[in-house]
């Protein structure tokens, strides 16, 4: 979860970077209005690398933590595509590799809870569709599979330490790159639209692409390619949002929405596929849960591709434009 090259990120100070102004103190996620965009990106990650390090580290409820945690890192990696065309493709690259790794060895904890519930779900609502011995025994597979890959990780002192030091080292490099010890380690971020064009750009047309494409398919792979490219727009957008928050604000929610239904279709297509390999276990209960799933998944992906097509009915080009005119107006008239 290293990198060769220890890579540099936007250049602020240290206590620029740690230190929220009053005026940037309340806005979170969001790029105030009249903030400096390096200033912005380094306070927004450096915030949710806190949020995924607390999360392994210091949560009452650790699948709440891991859960959190990886959010994070999906924000992260979000903002980055932001200003990847600024930070350079080096940098991008290396830093979204040792996220990519981290959030990778935390999936099966969060996955394996997320199944649980999911199959709790199911029964609730088509309990009598199994007898209650079968139902049970799914639920007790289930539940132990948590447990062991949760233990696998959780449990595991050295992986565990590993993770932390991978998290806290990029999060240093966030903080100290660009700083008057490292002066040849880049220059800031330009505090203009052209800084991010080209990552809500690319994000946004590999997100129309990967709809398309989920859409021929109707697979679980392409399905879930689209779902990480509408979290990857939802996060730069939601960034965005006190630009003209009525607007973005909306369009960012929409974005959630589509993410959550993708998500919830994801999960049943896992479950399917985990009771499927297990059939031989409980054979007669995996058909019958497996022939449910494939009933709830298809009203899902309708809705999905409903929301999709509203989502991503403008070309990249037109999106990117109104976009740099949200940003001129507020700029322009705060300023």
């Amino acid at each position: 979860m290293t990198t060769k090259n220890q890579p540099h990120l936007v250049p602020v100070t240290i206590e620029s970077a740690l230190a929220e102004s009053p005026a940037t103190a309340h806005i979170g996620i969001h790029i105030g209005v009249d903030e400096p965009l390096d200033h912005a990106m380094r306070r927004i990650m450096l915030s949710e690398f806190d949020v995924a390090i607390n999360g392994v580290t210091h949560a009452d409820d650790i699948d709440l933590g891991v859960h959190e945690a990886r959010k994070a890192l999906k924000r992260i990696r979000g903002l980055l595509r932001l200003v990847r065309d600024e930070i350079g493709y080096e940098v991008y690259r290396n830093e979204n590799v040792v996220l990519r790794d981290i959030g990778r060895i935390l999936a099966p904890v969060r996955d394996s809870n997320v199944l649980v519930h999911t199959f709790g779900d199911i029964n609730e609502r088509f309990g009598s569709a199994l007898s209650p011995a079968a139902s049970a025994d799914i639920n007790a597979f289930l539940r132990l599979n948590h447990r062991r890959l949760r233990a696998s990780v959780v449990d595991d002192q050295q992986c565990m330490a590993d993770l932390v030091v991978s998290l806290k080292s990029s999060r240093s490099r966030f903080v100290g790159h660009g700083t008057p010890s490292h002066p040849d380690q880049g220059a800031a971020v330009r505090d203009e639209f052209a800084s991010i064009a080209g990552g809500l750009a690319r994000v946004h047309r590999r997100g129309r692409r990967a709809m398309r494409r989920a859409d021929e398919y109707r697979d679980t792979a392409s399905l879930h390619e689209w779902r990480k490219r509408v979290k990857y727009l939802r996060y730069q957008t939601e960034s965005l949002t006190s630009l003209w928050p009525e607007l973005i604000g909306a369009y960012a929610h929409r974005l959630d929405d589509l993410g959550e239904v993708l998500g919830e279709e994801h999960d049943l297509a896992v479950l399917r596929s985990t009771l499927v390999e297990r059939a031989s276990t409980f054979p007669e209960a995996a058909i019958v849960v497996s022939a449910l799933i494939d009933h709830l998944r298809v009203p899902l992906q309708e809705r999905a591709f409903t929301l999709g097509r509203s989502i991503y009915t403008e070309p990249t080009n037109a999106f990117v434009s109104r976009m740099d005119s949200y940003w001129i107006t507020a700029r322009h008239t705060e300023g």
